[in-house]
């Protein structure tokens, strides 16, 4: 696949995981993608890098996130 992000077995049940949310907690894919890095310990800066985008997108998909699954950090997923 052109383009995408492959991820490994472990990646993968975490994705799985989180995919299979109450849906009124619903997450966009690029979300999903946000909150298991975020997950991971990885750094917002991180983050934007490994997604080309950019800090603020970041940090709106962790609003976005925090609020759908209505938790304060990502420790809490």
């Amino acid at each position: 696949m052109a383009g995408g992000t492959w991820y490994n077995k472990e990646q993968q049940e975490e994705i799985k995981k989180l995919m299979n949310l109450p849906k009124n907690a619903l997450l966009t894919s690029r979300e999903k993608d946000v909150a298991w890095l975020g997950k991971q310990g990885v750094s917002r800066e991180e983050i934007a890098k490994e997604l080309n985008i950019s800090v603020n997108t970041v940090d709106t998909h962790l609003q976005n996130i925090f609020q759908k699954l209505d938790i304060k950090s990502m420790r809490e997923l």
